[in-house]
């Protein structure tokens, strides 16, 4: 999912390598966009396949990128539109929220629903989230690239927020 969003939403197809098996990101990823802003790209540690002492050992290393990077102005967080959010996904969302982050959630393979559908699901998972720092709640598809422009708009947005503020609190 998260490679094959940054490879829909920067219009490149083999940027980020993307596999049938979750778990292959094993190392925080830059991806330098427009020679403005990185997507990072950090480990899917929730549905890995791995030991249990690799995924704390990204666990720790996500922890402390998160906990020193002054920088990061916003978190984009995926999940798959047709099911209930899972643990992994709650504890990835706290884990922004709980570090103020304000967060984008993606919710993925929405071309595999019908608009009624689509609608249910994004009452349910709003719900779910309302007490997190999510700002935008968008059904994606990678294949059809639907809401592409919103979100790319939406970050821009978020970071230019940032930008003035980084501003504001340096006069």
């Amino acid at each position: 999912g998260k490679s094959s969003l940054i490879n829909s939403l920067l219009r490149r197809k083999k940027l980020a390598k993307t596999s049938s098996t979750p778990g292959k990101t094993q190392l925080i990823n830059y991806f330098l966009v427009n020679q403005s802003f990185y997507f990072v790209d950090l480990p899917g540690y929730g549905f890995a396949k791995v030991p249990l002492k690799e995924k704390e050992k990204w666990r720790r290393m996500i922890d402390d990128y998160l906990a020193k990077n002054e920088k990061l102005f916003a978190a984009v967080s995926i999940i798959d539109i047709r099911h209930e959010p899972g643990p992994n996904d709650l504890e990835m969302i706290k884990w922004f929220s709980f570090y103020g982050i304000k967060q984008i959630l993606i919710l993925n393979k929405a071309d595999k629903l019908s608009n009624n559908k689509i609608a249910v699901q994004l009452r349910k998972i709003k719900k779910i989230f309302a007490k997190e720092t999510i700002t935008e709640f968008i059904p994606y598809s990678t294949v059809a690239h639907t809401n592409r422009q919103k979100v790319l708009n939406l970050i821009d947005s978020l970071k230019n927020d940032n930008t003035n503020k980084i501003e504001e609190d340096s006069i």
